[in-house]
């Protein structure tokens, strides 16, 4: 389970075919900011940042095991919220839609040595 600080508006699975490590993709409602998140593709768990320090990545909170995982990578090509996602896994594109109808397209492999913008 993943427990997020901001309210979502739109979610999707952005990895390649048989990675043990999958990504999910989630829009943020107050920003055109899309995270994307690692997760253990077999079982669906939300894994920790491995890139982030000890202190905030996948850390328990105390006080009801509130787990907090910092995204591997963050999408900022939107000014707008984000409404939909979709993910082409044979070309490895994710499409974005947000409330202005501004269409954009990125990897949804970042965090794997690639850079999300380039497609």
């Amino acid at each position: 389970m993943l427990r997020l600080d901001y309210e979502p508006t739109a979610a999707c699975f952005c990895h390649k075919r048989g990675s043990p490590v999958g990504r999910v993709a989630i829009a943020c409602r107050d920003s055109g900011l899309v995270r994307v998140y690692a997760t253990d593709a077999r079982s669906s768990t939300v894994l920790s940042n491995p890139h982030a320090d000890a202190a905030s990545a996948g850390a328990s909170a105390g006080g009801g095991g509130k787990m907090v995982s910092e995204p591997v990578c963050e999408i900022s090509l939107h000014r707008f919220p984000v409404l939909v996602l979709a993910h082409k896994e044979s070309s490895g594109v994710v499409v974005s839609g947000d409330a202005k109808g501004v269409i954009e397209y990125w990897r949804g492999h970042c965090g794997e040595d690639e850079d999300p913008h380039k497609v």
